[in-house]
């Protein structure tokens, strides 16, 4: 390390929040109504994430345990 610096350990990150509306029409036609929110991710990496969930999403499927499966694995990676 260079003079004046500091090295960090990190145990853990805030986590991910979603927060999750179901419609009366969801799955048949509509997709759950949802807020992102992290503290360590910006509103550019926040929107491709929720570019990704968007496009999961098929009429008539439900989808919620393919987020929160597609967010614990990949969503990071994405961002």
């Amino acid at each position: 390390l260079a003079a004046g610096e500091r090295r960090l350990s990190l145990l853990g990150l805030p986590p991910l929040l979603l927060r999750l509306r179901l419609p009366d029409d969801y799955p048949s036609r509509a997709p759950p109504m949802y807020a992102l929110r992290c503290a360590w991710l910006d509103d550019e990496q926040l929107q491709a994430i929720a570019t990704e969930l968007d496009g999961q999403f098929e009429r008539g499927t439900p989808v919620l345990c393919e987020w929160l499966c597609w967010l614990r694995e990949s969503a990071v990676d994405s961002a």
